[in-house]
């Protein structure tokens, strides 16, 4: 990763403005309450090992709150598979039951994956690059959403339950170093351990530029996993 990307990643980064990053945060915290609750069960977003969810579920108030702080969504929305926004966001006519009818049994879940939703579409409409930084959108991912219906974004939050998930769940290192690293309050580490999902990001960011990448087969493979599951 460039130095110059290095520094629009960091944290005291202006594109990243007060408000932007504590609503992300929020967004984030809830994210892992939800993971929480949901560990035990049956749900869509059970991607992370069994160990690393019972840490998860052992951090005080205080650890996930810091865990919350990291300057990029903790939660993936598949934004990272271009085809499939595309397609889900194509124009077109649809009549109001389709718009605004709910499908999923996943009522919670669904519910946080439209606030998340929406949060995303602000944040690429308003602030382009935050997108990238934030979420990782790709230009082309960013371009559909500034052409997006707000109808669309509920819709695809109540059909697809599946897209919501952790970021990064089966990398080795991520959700078991910051987990560790909360739970000791060793705050210093837990934000180094953050730095490699900017690190992450950016990797996911530059396969945009190489479709048939390994990078870009995972992603692609995850993403066919995760529409199984809606």
């Amino acid at each position: 990763m460039s130095s110059k990307l290095d520094g629009l990643l960091g944290s005291e980064c202006p594109i990243l403005t007060n408000d932007l990053l504590g609503r992300l945060n929020d967004l984030n915290r809830d994210f892992l309450e939800l993971v929480i609750a949901q560990r035990r069960g049956s749900g869509a977003i059970r991607y992370l090992p069994d160990r690393v969810l019972d840490d998860l579920a052992a951090c005080s108030p205080e650890s996930r709150q810091a865990l919350a702080t990291a300057a990029f969504s903790l939660y993936s929305l598949g934004f990272e598979e271009q085809d499939f926004w595309r397609s889900a966001l194509r124009a077109g006519e649809q009549p109001i039951d389709a718009r605004y009818g709910v499908l999923s049994a996943a009522v919670v879940q669904t519910a946080f994956c439209e606030v998340a939703l929406l949060h995303a579409w602000h944040v690429a409409v308003a602030q382009p690059f935050a997108a990238r930084v934030v979420y990782g959108m790709s230009n082309a991912v960013i371009e559909c959403m500034a052409l997006a219906q707000l109808w669309q974004l509920k819709r695809i939050a109540a059909d697809y339950p599946g897209l919501l998930m952790p970021r990064w769940p089966t990398n080795p290192c991520f959700w078991p170093d910051m987990i560790k690293f909360a739970r000791a309050g060793d705050w210093r580490r837990l934000a180094t351990a953050q730095q490699l999902g900017h690190q992450l990001i950016a990797v996911e960011l530059q396969s945009h530029a190489a479709p048939r990448s390994a990078v870009r087969q995972r992603h692609r493979n995850l993403m066919l996993q995760r529409l199984r599951r809606s």
